[in-house]
């Protein structure tokens, strides 16, 4: 019994010494960082199979551009000025108007991304970005008019008429993938959305370039 008792007792003991000197993976396993179940949930829609679902890369790509317009559009404009061109109130209030949406269409490519670490649904987070995106571009719509006419003292132009109407076009689709109707079709509504008003953007600002830079050429 008791060289029973001194083998059970080395054996502890070898145990013992054993777990303490073996490393931290061996005992609990690798440590790192383990994500909670509630955002495995939350990224398993836009996870699949891949680090990055094509939505979320083709989001990536629209903000990096949404910031480069915007960017460049402040280029324009000092370039403009350091040539001898004297920036006038009209000049402002336009590449305002170009940097506003651009921001617009930068915020909104990223809000996904972010909304998606709450655990929300994947129908929820489009129609959040939709509804938040639709009605910035309602309010730029219907408010530039009457901040063009306020600096400059003409009346609207036929064609700042229409293209507040295509902006409040892309604004009111927004606003209807925004109320769940389209119902699995709202993220790639969200997106064409957001793609058209940039390219609505970049195409108005290309045709406004001759309109801005008359004044250094002449």
């Amino acid at each position: 019994m008791t060289m029973q008792a001194l083998k059970r007792v080395a054996n502890r003991t070898t145990l013992a010494v054993s777990s303490h000197s073996s490393p931290p993976t061996m005992r609990t396993g690798i440590r790192g960082y383990r994500p909670s179940r509630w955002r495995l949930e939350a990224l398993k829609p836009f996870m699949r199979g891949t680090m990055e679902s094509p939505e979320i890369s083709y989001l990536y790509t629209i903000a990096l551009l949404g910031i480069s317009f915007m960017g460049f559009a402040a280029i324009v404009m000092l370039l403009r000025e350091a040539l001898g061109g004297h920036l006038r109130p009209f000049d402002v209030l336009f590449a305002r108007i170009y940097m506003e949406g651009a921001l617009i269409v930068s915020m909104g490519a990223m809000l996904p991304p972010l909304l998606m670490f709450w655990a929300l649904s994947t129908g929820a987070v489009w129609r959040l970005c939709s509804g938040l995106v639709g009605v910035l571009l309602l309010g730029i719509a219907l408010s530039y008019p009457a901040r063009r006419r306020a600096t400059t003292g003409k009346s609207t132009p036929r064609y700042v008429r229409v293209n507040t109407t295509i902006v409040l076009l892309i604004s009111l689709t927004l606003l209807i993938d925004a109320t769940g109707l389209l119902h699995e079709r709202s993220g790639p509504a969200f997106l064409a959305a957001l793609t058209a008003f940039l390219t609505f953007s970049l195409v108005g600002w290309l045709q406004a370039l001759s309109i801005i830079l008359v004044p250094v050429a002449n």
